[in-house]
């Protein structure tokens, strides 16, 4: 019995001992990461937020120049803080072939994401 009891009131002396803490990964947050307009789909909306309390800011550039996007007519060129409803487009009459871009977003905080813009003829 002793044995037992022993274990039991160890348990319970290393149980009060943990200090187990949950550790919060702070990041941006992009959703859809890739945005496919088929037709005749011109424009969509796309999430930016972020896992903190703290001020939250980003700059949209784009990696090469296409005629059916460009910044900011078809994406915000900046923005501040959280925001679910981004709208996106492509201008489809400049469209003269399947064709992406990547957007590249730089946070203020938290480094450098994409989204991957696929447009289909």
């Amino acid at each position: 019995m002793k044995p037992v009891l022993a274990a039991i009131l160890l348990s319970f002396l290393f149980a009060a001992c943990s200090t187990s803490t949950a550790i919060v990964q702070e990041r941006m947050v992009i959703s859809p990461q890739r945005v496919s307009f088929e037709p005749p789909a011109n424009s969509k909306l796309v999430a930016i937020t972020h896992t903190c309390t703290c001020p939250f800011t980003w700059t949209a550039k784009v990696d090469s120049v296409r005629a059916w996007f460009t910044i900011p007519q078809n994406f915000p060129a900046t923005k501040q803080g959280d925001d679910s409803f981004i709208p996106l487009s492509i201008d489809r009459s400049k469209l003269t072939a399947n064709d992406s871009v990547v957007l590249r977003i730089q946070s203020n905080s938290y480094g450098t994401d994409t989204i991957m813009v696929v447009a289909i003829k």
